[in-house]
């Protein structure tokens, strides 16, 4: 992740077509050719009129895409498995939902189906909301050593950010924001209700 005080410099060229070209490709970048059908998809979700100062925003945007995903696999990042893992939960997240809208327009949601879906997630997210932070360790030495260091003064926040395991929440000193305790795992749940604002677990 890049530091608010860096910049990332994308150098690129992009050769606009003409001719015969024009008809098929709407620029090409660094070799790269975007097909001008994506242009004109581009253009038709914006919800704008068609025309020239609105295509140029749409083909800036297309190759600011473009450049990143260059940039990317340049770097290798794609290769990193903490990404993939993050590309594929959000390729399924697609899925679902296009399953269910599939399902909806083909098959249709009755009101009963409706209301029973409400009731459920009224159910698991109604409650108290707990503000929390937790560090994740591998072994309950290491539990006991950051319990103890934190009693003795250690900055629990610090501490998150140097020794959690949870690549979500470490970065933010372990913050985990507001949950409901249906939400989470019995034993976590469990400790947490139990807890004052601002105590640590033991």
């Amino acid at each position: 992740m890049l530091k608010k005080s860096h910049l990332l410099c994308l150098c690129f060229s992009s050769t606009l077509l003409s001719g015969v070209a024009i008809a098929q490709n709407a620029v090409i970048v660094n070799g790269k050719a975007i097909p001008k059908t994506q242009l004109d998809k581009l253009v038709q979700k914006s919800g704008q009129p068609d025309n020239p100062q609105v295509r140029d925003q749409a083909r800036e945007m297309l190759v600011t895409r473009e450049l990143i995903i260059q940039e990317a696999d340049k770097r290798g990042v794609i290769q990193k498995e903490s990404v993939r893992e993050q590309l594929e939960q959000s390729r399924v997240g697609v899925l679902v939902a296009a399953v269910f809208e599939d399902y909806v327009e083909k098959e249709g949601v009755t009101e009963a189906e409706l209301k029973a879906t409400y009731e459920s997630m009224k159910s698991q997210y109604s409650g108290k909301e707990y503000h929390v932070e937790h560090i994740l360790v591998e072994k309950e030495s290491d539990a006991k050593a950051i319990i103890a260091q934190i009693k003795s003064g250690g900055n629990f926040e610090d501490i998150a950010k140097a020794k959690s395991k949870d690549p979500g929440s470490a970065p933010n000193g372990g913050d985990l924001g507001y949950v409901n305790e249906k939400s989470l795992v019995p034993e976590f749940s469990k400790a947490m209700v139990q807890l004052k604002n601002g105590q640590v677990s033991d």
